[in-house]
Protein backbone atom coordinates (compact mmCIF):
# COMPACT_ATOMS: atom_id res chain seq x y z
CA UNK A 1 0.00 0.00 0.00
CA UNK A 2 1.47 3.39 -0.87
CA UNK A 3 0.17 6.58 -0.59
CA UNK A 4 0.58 10.35 0.11
CA UNK A 5 1.31 11.18 3.92
CA UNK A 6 0.32 15.16 5.43
CA UNK A 7 3.44 16.02 7.15
CA UNK A 8 3.28 15.73 11.05
CA UNK A 9 3.53 18.40 13.30
CA UNK A 10 7.07 17.92 13.86
CA UNK A 11 7.64 18.15 10.05
CA UNK A 12 6.00 21.42 9.67
CA UNK A 13 7.21 23.90 7.79
CA UNK A 14 9.57 26.25 10.21
CA UNK A 15 11.73 28.19 7.66
CA UNK A 16 9.70 31.19 5.07
CA UNK A 17 10.48 30.73 1.72
CA UNK A 18 14.08 29.32 2.11
CA UNK A 19 13.79 27.07 -0.63
CA UNK A 20 13.91 28.26 -4.19
CA UNK A 21 10.96 28.39 -6.53
CA UNK A 22 11.35 26.27 -10.14
CA UNK A 23 8.38 28.18 -10.87
CA UNK A 24 7.43 28.82 -14.58
CA UNK A 25 8.11 32.47 -15.82
CA UNK A 26 5.29 34.45 -15.38
CA UNK A 27 2.61 35.28 -18.49
CA UNK A 28 2.30 38.61 -20.01
CA UNK A 29 -0.32 40.29 -18.62
CA UNK A 30 -2.94 42.35 -21.14
CA UNK A 31 -1.17 45.24 -21.76
CA UNK A 32 1.68 43.12 -23.88
CA UNK A 33 1.64 43.31 -27.52
CA UNK A 34 -0.03 39.97 -28.47
CA UNK A 35 0.27 40.26 -32.19
CA UNK A 36 3.39 42.06 -32.79
CA UNK A 37 5.25 40.25 -35.05
CA UNK A 38 7.85 42.52 -35.90
CA UNK A 39 11.47 41.31 -35.63
CA UNK A 40 13.68 42.20 -32.74
CA UNK A 41 16.66 44.69 -33.37
CA UNK A 42 19.01 41.61 -33.26
CA UNK A 43 18.95 38.18 -33.04
CA UNK A 44 18.00 36.12 -29.84
CA UNK A 45 20.78 34.71 -27.77
CA UNK A 46 20.49 32.39 -25.43
CA UNK A 47 20.13 35.01 -22.23
CA UNK A 48 17.18 36.46 -23.44
CA UNK A 49 15.55 33.13 -24.34
CA UNK A 50 16.29 31.80 -20.65
CA UNK A 51 14.68 34.57 -19.02
CA UNK A 52 10.93 33.49 -20.00
CA UNK A 53 11.48 29.68 -20.87
CA UNK A 54 14.54 29.09 -18.80
CA UNK A 55 14.73 27.41 -15.19
CA UNK A 56 15.32 28.76 -12.12
CA UNK A 57 18.16 27.76 -10.26
CA UNK A 58 17.91 25.05 -7.99
CA UNK A 59 20.47 24.89 -5.90
CA UNK A 60 18.24 26.15 -2.70
CA UNK A 61 16.22 23.45 -3.37
CA UNK A 62 16.34 20.19 -1.25
CA UNK A 63 15.16 17.70 -3.69
CA UNK A 64 14.17 13.88 -2.32
CA UNK A 65 17.57 11.44 -2.18
CA UNK A 66 15.82 8.08 -2.40
CA UNK A 67 12.04 6.81 -4.19
CA UNK A 68 10.41 5.16 -1.38
CA UNK A 69 10.21 6.11 2.08
CA UNK A 70 9.03 4.49 5.57
CA UNK A 71 6.58 6.41 6.92
CA UNK A 72 6.60 5.77 10.97
CA UNK A 73 3.20 6.93 11.45
CA UNK A 74 1.02 4.71 9.41
CA UNK A 75 4.47 2.14 9.02
CA UNK A 76 3.84 1.72 5.70
CA UNK A 77 6.53 2.23 2.53
CA UNK A 78 5.44 5.29 0.73
CA UNK A 79 6.87 6.91 -3.01
CA UNK A 80 8.08 10.40 -2.47
CA UNK A 81 7.36 13.29 -4.17
CA UNK A 82 9.57 15.76 -5.97
CA UNK A 83 7.23 19.17 -6.24
CA UNK A 84 8.77 22.20 -6.31
CA UNK A 85 7.64 25.35 -3.63
CA UNK A 86 5.53 27.44 -5.96
CA UNK A 87 6.15 31.01 -4.80
CA UNK A 88 3.95 34.24 -4.59
CA UNK A 89 5.35 36.99 -6.34
CA UNK A 90 4.94 40.51 -4.43
CA UNK A 91 5.82 43.62 -5.48
CA UNK A 92 7.78 44.53 -2.56
CA UNK A 93 10.29 41.84 -3.89
CA UNK A 94 10.45 44.00 -7.09
CA UNK A 95 12.14 46.64 -4.78
CA UNK A 96 14.66 44.48 -3.32
CA UNK A 97 17.29 41.55 -3.60
CA UNK A 98 15.60 38.91 -2.39
CA UNK A 99 17.86 35.88 -3.86
CA UNK A 100 14.71 34.29 -5.65
CA UNK A 101 13.16 33.98 -2.73
CA UNK A 102 9.21 34.54 -2.50
CA UNK A 103 6.40 34.08 -0.11
CA UNK A 104 5.01 31.04 0.36
CA UNK A 105 1.87 29.38 1.17
CA UNK A 106 1.82 26.81 3.81
CA UNK A 107 -0.12 24.91 5.80
CA UNK A 108 -0.15 24.75 9.84
CA UNK A 109 -1.87 23.00 12.30
CA UNK A 110 -4.73 24.68 14.05
CA UNK A 111 -3.65 24.36 18.33
CA UNK A 112 -1.42 21.46 17.67
CA UNK A 113 -0.95 21.46 21.61
CA UNK A 114 -4.85 20.71 22.18
CA UNK A 115 -6.34 17.29 22.62
CA UNK A 116 -9.30 16.65 20.89
CA UNK A 117 -11.20 14.20 21.73
CA UNK A 118 -13.75 14.27 19.22
CA UNK A 119 -12.99 16.49 16.61
CA UNK A 120 -9.84 15.68 14.34
CA UNK A 121 -7.11 18.46 14.31
CA UNK A 122 -7.57 20.55 10.56
CA UNK A 123 -4.62 22.48 8.66
CA UNK A 124 -5.28 26.19 8.07
CA UNK A 125 -3.30 27.52 5.32
CA UNK A 126 -0.57 30.54 6.46
CA UNK A 127 1.98 32.59 4.71
CA UNK A 128 5.60 32.40 4.97
CA UNK A 129 7.57 35.43 4.49
CA UNK A 130 11.23 35.54 3.72
CA UNK A 131 13.14 37.32 7.03
CA UNK A 132 13.85 40.73 5.47
CA UNK A 133 16.37 43.31 6.68
CA UNK A 134 17.77 46.58 5.10
CA UNK A 135 21.62 46.85 3.81
CA UNK A 136 23.81 49.20 2.14
CA UNK A 137 25.66 47.63 -0.69
CA UNK A 138 28.44 49.80 -2.98
CA UNK A 139 29.07 49.13 -6.19
CA UNK A 140 32.08 49.15 -7.83
CA UNK A 141 31.28 49.96 -11.43
CA UNK A 142 28.81 52.79 -10.58
CA UNK A 143 30.49 53.56 -7.39
CA UNK A 144 27.59 54.20 -5.75
CA UNK A 145 26.18 52.85 -2.07
CA UNK A 146 22.80 51.70 -2.76
CA UNK A 147 20.30 50.97 0.63
CA UNK A 148 18.17 48.13 -0.48
CA UNK A 149 15.83 45.42 1.49
CA UNK A 150 17.79 41.96 1.36
CA UNK A 151 17.40 38.67 2.56
CA UNK A 152 20.17 36.72 4.31
CA UNK A 153 20.40 34.07 0.79
CA UNK A 154 20.71 37.18 -0.73
CA UNK A 155 23.79 38.23 1.23
CA UNK A 156 25.65 35.26 1.34
CA UNK A 157 25.22 34.79 -2.60
CA UNK A 158 26.83 38.35 -3.07
CA UNK A 159 29.11 37.40 -0.53
CA UNK A 160 30.12 34.09 -2.34
CA UNK A 161 30.55 36.13 -5.82
CA UNK A 162 32.71 38.89 -3.94
CA UNK A 163 30.56 41.86 -4.45
CA UNK A 164 27.38 43.48 -5.98
CA UNK A 165 28.49 43.65 -8.80
CA UNK A 166 29.68 40.13 -9.42
CA UNK A 167 26.46 38.70 -8.11
CA UNK A 168 24.16 41.20 -10.63
CA UNK A 169 26.45 40.71 -13.18
CA UNK A 170 27.20 36.67 -13.20
CA UNK A 171 22.88 35.45 -12.21
CA UNK A 172 20.81 35.45 -14.98
CA UNK A 173 17.21 37.55 -15.00
CA UNK A 174 15.36 34.63 -14.33
CA UNK A 175 17.11 33.53 -11.08
CA UNK A 176 17.77 37.59 -9.85
CA UNK A 177 13.79 37.23 -9.87
CA UNK A 178 13.51 40.88 -9.34
CA UNK A 179 12.73 44.45 -11.47
CA UNK A 180 15.24 46.41 -9.07
CA UNK A 181 17.91 43.79 -9.97
CA UNK A 182 17.66 43.47 -13.65
CA UNK A 183 17.07 47.43 -14.08
CA UNK A 184 20.63 47.56 -12.17
CA UNK A 185 21.97 45.02 -14.11
CA UNK A 186 20.92 46.89 -17.11
CA UNK A 187 22.46 49.91 -15.69
CA UNK A 188 25.74 48.00 -15.05
CA UNK A 189 26.16 46.71 -18.57
CA UNK A 190 25.79 50.28 -20.28
CA UNK A 191 28.00 51.66 -17.66
CA UNK A 192 31.01 48.90 -19.20
CA UNK A 193 29.92 49.46 -23.03
CA UNK A 194 30.13 53.35 -22.72
CA UNK A 195 32.83 53.39 -20.03
CA UNK A 196 31.43 55.94 -18.15
CA UNK A 197 33.11 55.30 -15.27
CA UNK A 198 35.68 56.96 -13.14
CA UNK A 199 36.50 59.94 -15.57
CA UNK A 200 38.55 62.03 -13.41
CA UNK A 201 40.17 58.87 -12.84
CA UNK A 202 42.62 56.81 -14.79
CA UNK A 203 44.39 54.11 -12.76
CA UNK A 204 40.78 53.55 -11.62
CA UNK A 205 39.22 53.16 -14.52
CA UNK A 206 41.82 51.43 -16.76
CA UNK A 207 41.33 48.89 -13.35
CA UNK A 208 37.82 48.49 -13.78
CA UNK A 209 38.06 48.02 -17.37
CA UNK A 210 40.31 44.64 -17.20
CA UNK A 211 38.26 43.63 -14.54
CA UNK A 212 35.09 43.78 -15.75
CA UNK A 213 36.37 42.71 -19.47
CA UNK A 214 34.76 39.90 -19.54
CA UNK A 215 31.00 41.16 -19.24
CA UNK A 216 31.49 44.02 -21.82
CA UNK A 217 28.71 43.65 -24.42
CA UNK A 218 27.57 46.26 -26.83
CA UNK A 219 25.68 48.93 -26.08
CA UNK A 220 22.79 48.16 -28.15
CA UNK A 221 22.24 44.99 -26.99
CA UNK A 222 22.76 46.12 -23.32
CA UNK A 223 20.05 47.99 -23.68
CA UNK A 224 17.69 45.07 -23.86
CA UNK A 225 19.12 43.34 -20.76
CA UNK A 226 16.62 42.99 -17.75
CA UNK A 227 13.09 43.72 -19.80
CA UNK A 228 10.04 42.16 -19.45
CA UNK A 229 7.72 41.36 -22.53
CA UNK A 230 5.67 44.70 -21.76
CA UNK A 231 9.08 46.59 -21.76
CA UNK A 232 10.68 45.31 -24.47
CA UNK A 233 7.47 45.60 -26.84
CA UNK A 234 7.22 49.12 -25.84
CA UNK A 235 11.02 49.77 -27.05
CA UNK A 236 10.51 47.89 -30.10
CA UNK A 237 7.26 49.98 -31.31
CA UNK A 238 9.19 53.42 -30.17
CA UNK A 239 12.09 52.66 -32.15
CA UNK A 240 9.49 51.53 -35.18
CA UNK A 241 7.92 54.61 -34.99
CA UNK A 242 11.14 56.79 -34.87
CA UNK A 243 12.05 55.57 -38.29
CA UNK A 244 11.06 57.60 -41.04
CA UNK A 245 8.62 55.41 -43.23
CA UNK A 246 10.07 55.21 -46.55
CA UNK A 247 7.61 55.18 -49.27
CA UNK A 248 7.52 51.75 -51.62
CA UNK A 249 7.55 53.03 -54.80
CA UNK A 250 11.96 54.04 -54.08
CA UNK A 251 12.66 50.64 -52.76
CA UNK A 252 10.22 49.21 -55.99
CA UNK A 253 12.28 51.98 -58.47
CA UNK A 254 15.82 50.86 -57.02
CA UNK A 255 14.77 47.06 -57.58
CA UNK A 256 14.16 47.73 -61.01
CA UNK A 257 17.31 49.77 -61.84
CA UNK A 258 19.39 47.24 -61.01
CA UNK A 259 17.91 44.23 -62.68
CA UNK A 260 17.99 46.05 -65.73
CA UNK A 261 21.62 46.95 -65.16
CA UNK A 262 22.10 43.47 -64.68
CA UNK A 263 20.29 42.17 -67.76
CA UNK A 264 17.97 40.20 -64.99
CA UNK A 265 14.56 41.47 -66.38
CA UNK A 266 12.48 39.21 -68.57
CA UNK A 267 9.92 41.27 -69.62
CA UNK A 268 12.79 43.67 -70.92
CA UNK A 269 14.60 41.17 -73.01
CA UNK A 270 10.98 39.72 -74.46
CA UNK A 271 10.30 42.98 -75.44
CA UNK A 272 13.48 44.46 -76.96
CA UNK A 273 14.41 40.95 -78.52
CA UNK A 274 14.03 39.93 -82.09
CA UNK A 275 11.01 37.94 -81.47
CA UNK A 276 9.22 40.86 -80.24
CA UNK A 277 5.57 41.74 -80.23
CA UNK A 278 4.77 44.32 -83.36
CA UNK A 279 3.84 47.56 -82.23
CA UNK A 280 0.41 48.60 -84.43
CA UNK A 281 -1.28 52.08 -83.80
CA UNK A 282 -4.57 52.06 -82.95
CA UNK A 283 -7.45 53.42 -85.92
CA UNK A 284 -10.24 53.59 -83.10
CA UNK A 285 -9.35 57.63 -82.88
CA UNK A 286 -8.71 58.29 -86.53
CA UNK A 287 -12.03 57.00 -87.26
CA UNK A 288 -13.83 58.74 -84.20
CA UNK A 289 -12.21 61.80 -84.76
CA UNK A 290 -10.62 62.32 -88.10
CA UNK A 291 -12.46 64.38 -89.82
CA UNK A 292 -12.96 66.65 -86.96
CA UNK A 293 -9.24 67.19 -86.37
CA UNK A 294 -7.41 65.99 -89.54
CA UNK A 295 -8.30 69.48 -90.88
CA UNK A 296 -6.99 71.54 -87.82
CA UNK A 297 -3.63 69.80 -88.07
CA UNK A 298 -3.11 70.27 -91.66
CA UNK A 299 -3.75 74.20 -91.56
CA UNK A 300 -1.28 74.13 -88.61
CA UNK A 301 1.02 72.42 -90.52
CA UNK A 302 0.59 75.04 -92.87
CA UNK A 303 0.86 77.72 -90.90
CA UNK A 304 4.33 76.46 -89.65
CA UNK A 305 5.77 76.17 -93.07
Amino acid sequence: MSGVVLPSPAATIHVAGAAKMDAEPEQPTKNAVDNDQSPSPSEPDSDAIKMFVGQVDGSGLSPPTTRYAHDSFKNVVVELEENPILGIRTPEGDEGLWGGERVVKGWIESAPYTKKKILPRYWVPKLFFPALKTSVLYSEILDKYIKVTVTERAMRLIDENFGLDYYILKSNEIDLDSKFANSLKRELLLTLATESYYENDEDKKCYIKDKYAEFKIPEEEAEWVGLDLNEAARKLQDIEDSMPPVPLKYSLEKDLVERLRGGLDEVSQELEGPNAPVRTESKFGDKLFGKYMNPIGQKLRNATR
